[in-house]
C-alpha cells in the first residue's frame, strides 16, 4: 500500500524476486520459446515484500533478509522519504524487490527487468525497467526494489499491491520478465507473492502489514522465515571447540543465503560470549567456540527491521581429563577402594568398599578436587553394581577429608531413589534432606553458592530441575571438596560405579527453557481472531507472555486468546497482570471463568485495559448480551481475581496478591454448570495488531 503525498491511501506490496544460489525449491519460469525453467539467463529467481513504517510494523521473520547491506549482496533500491505513515523512521520501505543470485563462475550482465502487474485488468500497471542494465558478479545477489539510486523519485515507485487496488482477492499472477544477453524469460508469481495475495492487504481490513519473506517464485509457503539452531542438545569437551549451527529457512522451506546470524550465550560459564556467521547456499551458519566446564544456552538471531531468534541450544562442557583430581579411601573402608579414567570418553570408574556415608562418621571411597567459591559438581551415575541396597554413588560437597567431616551429597542408590544428606558439623549425626524416587542412570549437579546447596536431577543431562526441598544452608569453609563419593555398604564386598559427564562449575544448571502450554492447562484462541495468538509460560519466574489478537471480549461472541484449566465447583483464578502493549486503549487482559470455548460462551471476568480502565463484565447465557458491571479505574500493573460460590461471582484486586478487596457492583448470579473454564483472557480490540501481556503469580483453584 503506498501513501501519497496528498494523504490518499493506495496498495502497498512489495514484489521480491530472489534468485537463488541454493537450488532448491525452485519456481517455475516461462520463457519466450515456452520452455519451462526455474531461473533466467543462469540466474536464480524468489520473491518477496518489504513493507516497513510506523504505523504498521512489521513481524522481523516476515521482512525480506537479506536485504540492504547484507554481505555478497548489491542493493538497487531506497527508503521513501517524507510518506507521513514513516512516522520517525529513518528507514521507510513499501517495495517489492528482485532478488538475483548468481551461482556460477562469471559474472552476468542483465538488460532488463520489467514486472507485468494485473495490466490485463483495469488499473494493472507495467512496472518497465525502473533499473536499467547492471551486473550480478559470480556468487553474489543483487536486490531490486523501489527508488533504484540513478532514478530514485522520491515515492515508492515499485508497489505492486495495489496495482488494481482490491479486496477480492485476484486470480490473475503477477509476472516478472528477467532479459539476459538479449533473452527474455517471464516467470510466474502463481503463489502471488508479489501482490500480498492478490488484495491490497495494508488497505483493507482487517489492514495489516504487507510483508513477506523471500521464497522462489511460484512457490508455495509461508510468509515468515524460520531460524533453528542444532544440535538443540550435546555434551562436549572442557577446553576442545564444539560447532552450533544455525540454518535459516525462507517461507518455502528452502535456505535462505548471505544473511547475517548473530550468535549469543545466553547463560552458563561463557554467558556473554558471542559469534557472527554469514549463511550459505543452505541457509547455514556456524558458531564454534570453546567452552569451560558447565552448562551453555546458546541462541542465534538475525535481524532486519527488528530482531528474530532461533530456538535455544544447550551444551554441557564436560570436564574430559583427570588432572587436578585426587582420590583416596575415606574413613578406612574394607575392601579398599580404587578409581580409573578414561579420557576418550571421560568416564570414572570407582570400586569403593565401606559401611558408607552416614552417622557421624564417613567409610567411601572419594575422587575429588579443590573448589573455589561458589563451585559445585555434576555428574552422571551411569551405574551401580552392589550387593547392598545401602551403596551409594553420586556427587559431594565435603569440607575435609576427615571422616566426621560436615558435608552435603546427592546420592543414587541401588534402591531407585535419590537420597540428598548432609552433616552439619564435624562429627555431627548424617540427616537426610530428601529422597525422590529415581533409577539409574541419573543425572545428579550439587551447586554451592554462598551457604547454599541445592541438589538438581535431570533426565537426559540437558534440561535440570532443583529437587523440592533440597536446598540447605550449610558452611564448608573457604575451601571445600568437591567430587564423586561411593560406597558399598557391605564391609565384605566392592561396589562398582560408572560417572561421566563430569563437571565443576560455578552457578546453577541453565534455566528451564519456556513452555509453550504446560499441563494441565489448554491454550487457544476463541472466535478465530484475524491474527492468531500464542503463549509461553517461563517455568523458573512463573510468568506467561500471552500475545493475542480479536476485535473483543463483548457483545454477542468474543474474540481473544485464551489460557485456562479446567475447575469444578467453587473456583478461583487470580494473576498479576504485569504489563500490556497499548493495541488499543480498549484492549484487554485478566482472568475469566467460562462456560465453554464458544465464542458465544457464558462467561465471567474482569480485565484491565491500557485507558479504560478495569472493567468487570459477564454474559450469562449462551449468545446472549454482554454486560458491564463495574469499572473501576486502573491500568497495570494489576492483581485481578474472580470466585464462585455457587452461583455468585465476584471480582476482586489487589496491591500485594495476598489480601483482596472485592471491586464494589462486581457481584452478580447467574446459574452455570458445576464445571468451568479459569483462566486467563487476552484481547487487542484491533483486529489488525496484537497485543502482548505478560501475567505472573497465576493461581486457579
Amino acid at each position: 500500500m503506498r501513501l501519497l503525498t496528498t494523504g490518499m491511501r493506495s496498495g502497498l506490496v512489495a514484489l521480491v524476486l530472489m534468485v537463488s544460489v541454493l537450488g532448491l525449491t525452485m519456481a517455475r519460469a516461462v520463457s519466450h520459446a515456452g520452455a519451462t525453467s526455474s531461473t533466467a539467463g543462469g540466474l536464480s529467481v524468489s520473491v518477496a515484500y518489504a513493507e516497513d513504517k510506523e504505523t504498521i510494523t512489521p513481524d522481523p521473520a516476515s521482512f525480506p533478509v537479506p536485504w540492504t547491506g547484507a554481505p555478497n549482496t548489491t542493493f538497487l533500491g531506497a527508503s521513501v522519504p517524507g510518506q507521513t505513515a514513516c512516522g520517525t523512521l529513518t528507514t521507510c520501505y513499501d517495495t517489492g524487490a528482485i532478488r538475483l543470485d548468481n551461482p556460477g563462475p562469471t559474472a552476468i550482465t542483465v538488460n532488463r527487468v520489467s514486472v507485468d502487474d494485473h495490466t490485463p485488468l483495469a488499473g494493472g500497471k507495467l512496472f518497465n525497467n525502473l533499473w536499467g542494465t547492471f551486473t550480478v558478479a559470480a556468487g553474489r545477489s543483487v536486490i531490486l526494489a523501489a527508488n533504484p539510486p540513478a532514478t530514485n523519485p522520491g515515492y515508492d515507485n515499485f508497489d505492486s499491491s495495489g496495482f488494481p487496488a482490491t479486496c477480492t482477492p485476484i486470480t490473475v499472477a503477477p509476472t516478472v520478465t528477467i532479459t539476459v544477453g538479449g533473452v527474455a524469460s517471464t516467470l510466474v508469481d502463481s503463489t502471488h507473492v508479489l501482490d500480498s495475495g492478490g488484495i491490497d492487504a495494508g488497505s483493507c481490513s482487517p489492514k495489516h502489514n504487507e510483508s513477506i519473506q523471500w521464497r522462489p517464485i511460484g512457490a508455495a509457503g509461508s510468509s515468515a522465515a524460520t531460524l533453528t539452531l542444532g544440535p538443540t542438545a550435546s555434551t562436549a569437551s572442557a577446553g576442545q571447540p564444539a560447532t552450533e549451527t544455525a540454518t535459516l529457512l525462507d517461507g518455502s522451506g528452502a535456505g535462505i543465503p548471505n544473511a547475517t546470524v548473530n550468535f549469543t550465550v545466553t547463560s552458563g560459564p561463557d554467558a556473554g560470549m558471542t559469534g557472527t556467521g554469514v549463511t550459505n547456499s543452505g541457509g547455514q551458519a556456524a558458531f564454534t567456540y570453546t567452552g569451560t566446564q558447565g552448562e551453555d544456552v546458546v541462541t542465534a538471531g538475525v535481524t532486519s527491521v527488528g530482531t528474530f531468534h532461533s530456538n535455544a541450544a544447550r551444551i554441557f562442557w564436560a570436564n574430559h581429563s583427570s588432572a587436578g583430581w585426587t582420590g583416596a579411601d575415606i574413613g578406612n573402608p574394607t575392601p579398599n577402594g580404587s578409581q580409573s579414567f578414561d579420557p576418550a570418553s571421560g568416564t570414572w570408574t570407582v570400586a569403593a568398599g565401606g559401611t558408607g556415608v552416614g552417622g557421624s562418621s564417613d567409610q567411601f571411597h572419594y575422587v575429588w578436587q579443590n573448589l573455589s567459591s561458589g563451585e559445585g559438581v555434576a555428574a552422571r551415575v551411569a551405574s551401580l553394581s552392589a550387593t547392598d541396597l545401602g551403596a551409594q554413588a553420586g556427587v559431594m560437597v565435603r569440607a575435609s577429608t576427615d571422616p566426621g567431616s560436615a558435608y552435603y551429597a546427592a546420592f543414587a542408590t541401588p534402591g531407585q531413589e535419590v537420597v540428598v544428606q548432609d552433616r552439619t558439623i564435624q562429627g555431627g549425626a548424617t540427616a537426610t534432606v530428601v529422597t525422590p524416587a529415581a533409577t539409574i542412570p541419573t543425572y545428579l549437579w550439587v551447586t554451592y553458592s554462598g551457604a547454599s546447596l541445592t541438589t538438581y536431577s535431570s533426565p537426559d543431562g540437558v534440561i535440570w530441575t532443583p529437587i523440592a526441598g533440597s536446598t540447605v544452608n550449610l558452611s564448608l569453609g573457604g575451601g571445600p571438596l568437591g567430587g564423586l563419593a561411593a560406597s558399598s555398604a557391605d564391609p565384605s564386598a566392592l561396589a562398582t560405579t560408572t560417572l561421566d559427564s563430569v563437571a565443576v562449575s560455578t552457578g546453577p544448571p541453565a534455566p528451564l527453557p519456556p513452555v509453550p502450554c504446560p499441563a494441565p492447562w489448554g491454550c487457544a484462541d476463541i472466535g478465530s481472531p484475524a491474527l492468531a495468538g500464542s503463549q509461553s509460560f517461563d517455568p523458573n519466574s512463573g510468568t506467561w507472555i500471552i500475545t493475542a489478537g480479536g476485535a473483543d471480549i463483548t457483545g454477542l461472541s468474543d474474540q481473544f486468546h485464551f489460557v485456562w484449566q479446567t475447575q469444578s465447583g467453587n473456583a478461583a483464578v487470580s494473576a498479576h497482570v504485569t504489563s500490556q502493549s497499548n493495541s488499543s486503549s480498549n484492549a484487554k487482559a485478566g482472568v475469566m471463568l467460562r462456560a465453554t470455548t464458544s465464542p458465544g460462551s457464558p462467561y465471567y471476568a474482569v480485565l484491565v485495559s491500557p485507558g479504560a480502565g478495569i472493567k468487570v463484565q459477564e454474559r450469562s447465557t449462551q449468545g446472549g448480551n454482554t454486560t458491564k458491571l463495574a469499572n473501576p479505574t486502573g491500568t497495570t500493573p494489576a492483581y485481578l481475581q474472580v470466585t464462585r460460590s455457587a452461583n455468585t461471582f465476584t471480582a476482586a484486586t489487589s496491591v500485594d496478591g495476598v489480601t483482596w478487596t472485592p471491586i464494589a457492583g462486581s457481584s452478580f448470579t447467574m446459574s452455570l454448570a458445576p464445571t468451568l473454564l479459569a483462566g486467563l483472557a487476552v484481547t487487542s480490540h484491533n483486529a489488525g495488531q496484537l497485543s502482548t501481556v505478560t501475567m505472573s503469580a497465576v493461581t486457579a483453584s
